[in-house]
């Protein structure tokens, strides 16, 4: 079972993100991941504003398109897609998303030892990136959250979009379901 970062479930329902109790160690790792981030849009736009005449046509549209793919994935990277569902609790949902999961997934290392929360994990193999499912139940809500990473758990700079995506396809198969 890998160890999983700590969640601060209280702030993570009242933002509406995924908010980890932070250590040093993990805020190293966010000062460096928006860092890197910020310096790659920082980058990409200098080039955009101090060569807009010097490049071709299709270089400008490349960076304002790579722009606007690190802004995404930055934002994107800790939110929830909620799904609310009225007239059930909080056991109803954990089952039947317990049930969804698996056709998206393998859930290798389930984590339901909180009440209020279910996480799973795939370590980095060979091919596969790592990714990180978090779960959060709050009566009739549920937030949903996958988060991927590089080598070393990094942070992924790329997964955000994609994470976010993964999620609403999930929502609307949990919606669309009658388990």
């Amino acid at each position: 079972m890998p160890g999983f970062l700590p969640i601060d479930y209280q702030k993570s329902i009242a933002k509406k993100k995924l908010v980890y109790r932070a250590g040093r160690d993990l805020t190293f790792e966010y000062v460096c991941f928006y860092g890197a981030a910020f310096a790659i849009i920082g980058a990409c736009s200098a080039a955009v504003i101090i060569g807009y005449y010097a490049m071709p046509f299709y270089c400008v549209i490349i960076a304002l398109v790579a722009i606007l793919w690190f802004v995404l994935n930055t934002l994107l990277l800790n939110a929830f897609v909620s799904i609310s569902i009225e007239g059930t609790d909080i056991n109803d949902n954990k089952k039947k998303l317990l049930k969804i999961l698996p056709h998206f997934f393998d859930l290798d290392n389930l984590d339901e030892s909180e009440t209020n929360v279910i996480r799973d994990a795939r370590l980095h193999s060979f091919l596969k990136s790592s990714r990180v499912i978090t779960c959060l139940f709050n009566d009739n809500i549920i937030y949903l959250n996958i988060t991927y990473l590089m080598r070393a758990n990094a942070l992924s700079v790329f997964g955000g979009l994609f994470g976010y995506y993964r999620c609403k396809i999930i929502a609307k198969a949990f919606k669309q379901s009658s388990f």
